[in-house]
């Protein structure tokens, strides 16, 4: 249990970063969660065995460097979607992930005046993003909206005048 409740925070953040922008598919689901299955798993189960404070996080920062590139790349190749695409969206969601992670499953780290503004921004940061995100889709809703009330009543004037032309009074 120890190592599956983060590897489900780290495909519930993950998933999500990826549903918000717009990468929806089974196949991408299926295959990041074979990859942070293996990839998750490995780095929790090898940092349970590092007693160091300073070398924990060092390979933690290494650990998650590496997954962010492997996660990218493997995206890019099995989705084929660009590599650029595919890294940043990796970088995103892997950061997302490392910083809930932080907030469940505080540490030494957490708990230095550091940590908690760090965190903190970064909820902050996803509060806006989030807040931005519905701004835009109910003002892209609404325009849409809008845009198709008056090609409605363009195409109803078009028709009257038309009418008009053909049926003089």
């Amino acid at each position: 249990m120890q190592f599956v409740f983060p590897l489900f925070v780290t495909l519930a953040v993950e998933t999500g970063v990826y549903i918000i922008f717009k990468q929806r598919s089974l196949k991408l689901f299926i295959v990041v969660s074979l990859l942070n299955l293996v990839l998750n798993l490995s780095m929790n189960i090898g940092l349970s065995f590092v007693n160091d404070n300073k070398l924990y996080w060092i390979i933690l920062a290494c650990s998650e460097v590496a997954t962010t590139l492997i996660e990218g790349f493997a995206l890019s190749l099995i989705m084929k979607e660009k590599i650029k695409k595919m890294l940043l969206l990796s970088l995103i969601a892997n950061a997302a992930s490392f910083l809930v992670g932080l907030a469940f499953f505080p540490t030494s780290i957490y708990q230095t005046r550091i940590a908690i503004i760090v965190v903190s921004a970064a909820f902050l940061a996803i509060y806006l993003f989030n807040y931005f995100f519905v701004f835009t889709m109910f003002v892209r809703h609404y325009r849409e909206k809008d845009n198709k009330a008056n090609r409605n009543s363009d195409e109803e004037e078009s028709k009257t005048t038309d009418n008009n032309i053909n049926n003089p009074s």
